[in-house]
């Protein structure tokens, strides 16, 4: 508790240490999965974390004669301000704030985390529901992490409600179509769960609208502004710069014209699902899934389909790459004041 002082666990959507270990005491499945919050309370303030990214921040400081201090500031000008939220939109059909996972067993320690700080951070959170897309295969371990969810979150006087859907078949074969050459470094961008998020309007056929998240954020602050935006396209999203695609660009040379003014992350998104049907959006993202081999997993394909037709998330709703040392270090003036962490990148810098 000393590394990880009280208000990080709350910020985390964690409970105190003994009540962990107390949930750590029922049962092996239920421990394993308790454990791990703790772990991302106590890294993501200790000196492994915050140093590590410190000193690569000094470092860079350094080749630029400066020191921390004045290279976080310099860094917070440039990118941590600015981006308020849109105007809000006060539709009746958008009281239910609905949050979407996808996830099979080896990323329920993120999931859970990431439930568990969505939970903790509502106003309301009798007026959430979190949709949760699993293979038929793990659902048995849902159940076993909806249990510790539950035991988590035993302190407050209402918890989301949590819907488990089986996850269905994709609307493309994955076989002939997944054929970049960048999937052999990535596999886990062929995991059909990666695709889910473009058939969010199967999986909720009555929502008006759904904040997806990727089961590696951290969520610190209430998501109803977020889930509330008004906005003029189908979907939400952050932007990043388009060399994020520069190995798929570099297998597919006539796509890399791609406009870099509405590249964008989709680790984090919010789509209106009634635009998102009436546009066809699932059958255009498989399309450029095919054109691209699921190069970026179906990302790169969603930018082509959406062609910059997208409302623009300000940065504090995904501040990214917190999964990359060298990235990290970047993102840290503006941790504190993200409302959302994302920890991407292939360097599998994840607190679980």
């Amino acid at each position: 508790e000393a590394l990880a002082p009280r208000a990080l666990l709350h910020s985390m959507g964690m409970r105190r240490p003994a009540a962990l270990f107390a949930c750590c005491c029922a049962g092996l499945t239920c421990a394993a999965l308790c454990s791990l919050n703790m772990a991302v309370s106590l890294y993501l303030l200790s000196s492994v974390f915050r140093g590590r990214t410190l000193m690569i921040l000094g470092r860079m400081a350094g080749l630029a004669g400066a020191n921390i201090s004045s290279a976080g500031v310099a860094f917070m000008d440039t990118f941590c301000q600015g981006g308020g939220m849109a105007q809000e939109d006060s539709s009746p059909d958008l009281d239910t704030l609905h949050v979407a996972y996808a996830s099979d067993a080896p990323g329920f320690p993120g999931l859970l985390s990431s439930m568990l700080s969505v939970s903790r951070h509502l106003v309301d959170p009798g007026g959430c529901v979190l949709h949760v897309i699993v293979p038929p295969e793990d659902v048995e371990r849902m159940r076993d992490l909806l249990s510790c969810f539950n035991y988590e979150l035993g302190n407050l006087s209402e918890t989301p409600r949590v819907i488990v859907h089986e996850a269905t078949a994709l609307g493309f074969n994955s076989t002939d179509t997944l054929k970049s050459d960048y999937l052999l470094g990535a596999p886990r961008l062929r995991k059909p769960t990666v695709f889910a998020r473009l058939y969010l309007d199967q999986y909720l056929p009555t929502a008006s609208r759904v904040i997806w998240l990727d089961t590696d954020t951290i969520v610190k602050s209430d998501l109803l502004p977020l889930y509330r935006m008004r906005m003029k396209h189908a979907v939400a999203a952050a932007w990043v710069p388009s060399f994020t695609y520069v190995d798929c660009f570099a297998q597919y040379p006539e796509l890399a014209d791609i406009d870099p003014s509405w590249t964008f992350n989709s680790g984090v998104l919010v789509i209106d699902l009634a635009r998102w049907r009436s546009e066809a959006l699932a059958a255009k993202a498989e399309h450029w899934i095919g054109k691209v081999g699921g190069c970026f997993g179906e990302q790169l394909a969603l930018n082509f389909a959406l062609g910059g037709r997208v409302d623009p998330l300000p940065w504090a709703w995904n501040v990214r790459e917190l999964g990359e040392e060298h990235l990290a270090a970047l993102q840290l003036p503006c941790f504190d004041a993200a409302h959302v962490i994302h920890f991407c990148g292939f360097a599998h810098l994840k607190p679980w």
